[in-house]
């Protein structure tokens, strides 16, 4: 395995640990992934988030700094742990982006304080578009 490879799955699984993050929802580091299961690849001095379905590459994101890629890495993998609490503490009538965005951000803050700020300002602009809908 690339080394730079080897230093990012290192670095994700600490940050894992912090956060108790089942480690099967880390994407593929320097294996193949199955479907729809991000991987991540090094080439030259960028690092790409890819996600390949049914054989076909579906999304592709390149970064040159290594945070920048842990900072996506656990944007999914807070956002997985989030859904999964969400669903374990479901209030009937709620929104359930409330509780799955304040999960979220206790999750991210957990990790990286300017990554809950980041994580705070996506989820503004997703709440812009689509504010919350309480019944």
């Amino acid at each position: 395995m690339d080394e730079r490879l080897e230093r990012i799955q290192q670095a994700a699984a600490e940050l894992a640990r912090k956060i108790d993050a089942p480690l099967e929802f880390l994407p593929a580091i320097g294996r193949a992934a199955y479907d729809a299961e991000p991987q991540i690849e090094v080439d030259d001095n960028e690092y790409h988030f890819v996600v390949v379905e049914r054989g076909k590459e579906t999304a592709r994101l390149v970064f040159r700094d290594r945070a920048d890629i842990l900072y996506v890495i656990f944007s999914g993998v807070t956002f997985r742990m989030a859904g999964s609490y969400e669903l374990e503490h479901r209030v009937p009538g709620q929104d359930s982006r409330r509780l799955l965005f304040a999960r979220q951000l206790e999750l991210m803050r957990q990790l990286d304080p300017s990554w809950a700020t980041k994580t705070e300002a996506e989820i503004a602009e997703i709440l812009r578009q689509n504010p919350y809908v309480d019944t």
